[in-house]
């Protein structure tokens, strides 16, 4: 009987031994990946896409999308938000894999978007560890029902960024962009220094762009801006922009830039705005902290200004 109760607390311990490991592990894990989704929501508010694609395994595979599908994802939600946040983490673990469940919102100037996950968001869901380090790898399903089609850009010389329906994908060529929809869609490719280019294609009629890039060449915009200030900084969350946009040539001779357009790059978010007289008048958002501001307009030749940085102090 003595015996009987030994082996009995015996077992009793290595149960409860085990048990505790296990939600050590658990624990160790969680951590882990809230880790993990800070880093990610942290590249994502400093718009740094190549640093969100750290968290990605290779060989990550979520309903047909690849990891370099899951690139131009980041690349769409770049182009509509801001700002990213999440609330509500749970983890369940088994052994080296794991699913996160939490709230993530996706937000703008405008508007925010909330999304549960894995329920209505999956790729941010599913995590494995491999050697200590829990990366995301999707839930290794294949749909090719829902992989779009795919058109490559290519542009001599290279580096040029891409412009996908007016907005920044935060990437530039050589680019292969995927899981595209069929229908029209608007490219623009723009290389400081050289004229930007865009045009009206149709996925998939269009599956490759090659194109030779222009010199910009006077005559030519000449931006002359009375504000913002390189260097200013806002109590605000409003900044104006003022100025003139003049034609001008190879002697410096200036003309007046009349119904044109132009160009307002903000944080390489971009909107374009028809101007009769050259004048340029708006009053802008911006964000706290850093903000990089460039202007762009094109008549026969693409003008740009200078590179102003100011700051949200608020």
């Amino acid at each position: 009987m003595k015996y009987f109760l030994v082996l009995i607390i015996s077992i009793t311990f290595l149960m409860i031994s085990s048990c505790g490991d296990y939600s050590t592990n658990s624990e160790i894990a969680k951590s882990q990946i809230i880790d993990k989704l800070d880093f990610i929501r942290d590249a994502f508010n400093e718009r740094d896409i190549d640093k969100i694609m750290t968290a990605y395994d290779p060989e990550f595979l979520n309903d047909g999308d690849t990891y370099n599908s899951e690139t131009f994802v980041w690349q769409s939600r770049l182009t509509s938000y801001y700002a990213m946040d999440y609330v509500g983490l749970t983890v369940n673990v088994n052994n080296d894999k794991a699913v996160a469940s939490f709230v993530v919102t996706f937000s703008n100037n405008e508007n925010s978007d909330t999304f549960s996950t894995p329920e209505e968001l999956n790729d941010i869901s599913y995590f494995h560890e491999i050697l200590g380090n829990w990366t995301l790898i999707g839930n290794q399903q294949n749909d090719s029902g829902n992989s779009g089609y795919s058109l490559n850009i290519t542009t001599m010389p290279s580096h040029a960024l891409v412009y996908v329906n007016g907005k920044s994908i935060y990437n530039s060529t050589p680019l292969t962009l995927i899981s595209l929809p069929p229908g029209e869609m608007n490219l623009k490719l723009y290389l400081y220094n050289y004229n930007e280019w865009d045009t009206t294609l149709v996925i998939p009629q269009t599956v490759s762009i090659v194109k030779t890039l222009k010199i910009s060449r006077y005559p030519k915009p000449k931006f002359e801006l009375s504000e913002p200030l390189n260097g200013h900084h806002y109590s605000s969350s409003n900044m104006a922009i003022v100025g003139v946009i003049k034609i001008t040539d190879d002697a410096q001779n200036e003309t007046d830039f009349v119904n044109g357009e132009y160009t307002i790059n903000l944080n390489d978010d971009e909107e374009t705005y028809p101007t009769a007289n050259g004048v340029i008048n708006q009053l802008y958002p911006i964000r706290s902290g850093a903000n990089i501001l460039q202007l762009r307009a094109t008549k026969e030749n693409t003008g740009w200004s200078d590179r102003i940085i100011v700051y949200g102090d608020f």
